[in-house]
């Protein structure tokens, strides 16, 4: 970036509109899963000394990420008991990852005016959204941000003459997926960025020393950690490889973005398709056309460098919108390059697909308002009937069998809520049950079926 673009005030206003676009996300009541009320809980139960020990820095655990659940934790201590200062910080970070993307266009040789327009659209597509929008996506958003740190890092060390330069090179590259490694193992793409970052930058050969510098953070990393994390994915249902997969896992990605009304990319290959799906295929479609027709070079990164975001998941037999986050940066720095390219019929495509995915946006970020306000209800029900009736179980079943997904994803494995240890005490069943002692209305709240 340029000093004027990098100046605090810019800084600052790219922040605040990104602030105002997440506003939808920020004010939400309530939060998406049991995860955040697992590790708050967990959080409560340690005093700040004890948060660094207990992120989890045991190498042979499947979820290595004790950077990702340290922080979680300490945000969990200072603002759970508040949803929307918890979704705000979560929204801070979206934007500065924001700020980052409009300062790596930059680097790349975008407009300053169409970097900073381009991060911010970014932030409206549901992968963001989503990835902002639920507070267990943490370790999307800082494994994201350190990678993008470190590249721009790289760049600008780049262009510094000394003979040393390659070599800092290598190292900052290397120590930086090391440490986005230790949030999240998604960072294993890292070398992949920094070899397509060969095919766009002029300095090719220290961006090959950085592509080396990470490759070497990668390799020692699975070193340690490729048994456990096999063995993790091979125990659960949710990460489960399959070899078929990867072509279904990969046209829902695509696909999804600009989708409406559709809240999971995995329910884009549940049916068959449908006019919101097609609608979607055909703008994609064209706009692939488009360009392949006005740069092929461009058109050929624009496929190629989401599907190398997304090789770690592809392999699993579902696909979720946080799991693209970082794709959708890549598709995003593409089109901002190929934008003066684009004239006429060209960017008129263009602009109906960024309609389309920023509508589906918006309905996402209404959509886990929605849900997080119903779960807020659901939360607070739950904790007075077990702190009125302390010595006893309930057991809880959705009154309509389209809200038990909001159900089991609320309630399931939490382990206690503010100091109360629920100790198995909730116990949640199939809607139509005949033994709940509850029922979960459609706004959220507890009903009492029997007493307990």
């Amino acid at each position: 970036m340029n000093a004027r673009s990098s100046s605090p005030r810019a800084l600052l206003l790219i922040l605040a509109a990104a602030l105002l676009i997440q506003l939808p996300l920020i004010t939400n009541a309530g939060y998406f899963s049991h995860d955040e009320l697992q590790w708050a809980y967990w959080a409560e139960a340690k005093s700040w000394s004890q948060l660094w020990s207990g992120g989890g820095w045991d190498l042979q655990q499947f979820q290595f990420r004790p950077l990702t659940f340290t922080f979680w934790m300490a945000l969990s201590k200072l603002f759970f008991e508040s949803p929307w200062l918890m979704h705000a910080c979560i929204a801070l970070l979206g934007a500065i990852n924001a700020a980052l993307i409009a300062a790596w266009m930059q680097q790349l040789g975008v407009a300053r005016r169409t970097a900073v327009i381009a991060a911010l659209i970014w932030l409206l597509n549901p992968y963001a959204m989503m990835t902002h929008g639920w507070v267990g996506a943490l370790a999307d958003v800082l494994w994201v941000m350190l990678i993008l740190i470190t590249t721009i890092g790289v760049r600008r060390l780049s262009l510094r003459s000394a003979f040393s330069t390659n070599s800092r090179v290598m190292l900052l590259a290397g120590a930086g997926t090391a440490v986005a490694l230790l949030c999240k193992e998604a960072a294993l793409v890292a070398p992949a960025v920094f070899l397509a970052c060969t095919l766009i930058y002029a300095e090719r050969r220290a961006m090959l020393y950085a592509t080396a510098g990470s490759s070497v953070a990668v390799s020692l990393y699975l070193i340690l950690r490729l048994t456990p994390i096999l063995d993790g994915a091979a125990a659960s249902d949710a990460y489960a490889l399959t070899s078929a997969a990867p072509a279904m896992r990969w046209v829902e990605y695509l696909i999804f973005p600009a989708t409406l009304q559709t809240f999971d990319p995995s329910l884009i290959g549940a049916s068959n398709p449908g006019t919101r799906e097609w609608l979607s295929i055909l703008s994609i479609t064209s706009l692939s056309i488009a360009l392949f027709l006005r740069c092929p070079r461009l058109a050929l990164l624009w496929v190629l460098a989401p599907l190398a975001a997304l090789i770690p998941v592809l392999l699993l037999a579902k696909s979720f919108s946080h799991y693209a986050y970082a794709a959708s940066i890549a598709a995003a720095v593409v089109l901002a390059i190929a934008l003066p390219r684009l004239r006429g019929w060209p960017r008129i495509v263009l602009s109906v697909w960024l309609i389309l995915v920023s509508v589906h946006g918006l309905q996402v970020a209404n959509k886990l308002r929605q849900m997080g306000a119903r779960q807020s209800i659901l939360l607070d029900g739950t904790d007075r009937v077990l702190r009125h009736y302390s010595y006893s179980s309930i057991s809880i079943r959705a009154e309509s069998a389209e809200d038990e997904p909001l159900l089991l994803r609320s309630l399931s494995h939490v382990p206690g809520y503010r100091s109360l240890n629920w100790d198995g005490r909730v116990q949640l069943l199939r809607s139509g049950s005949p033994s709940a002692t509850h029922v979960m209305r459609p706004s959220g709240e507890l009903q009492s079926v029997t007493a307990p």
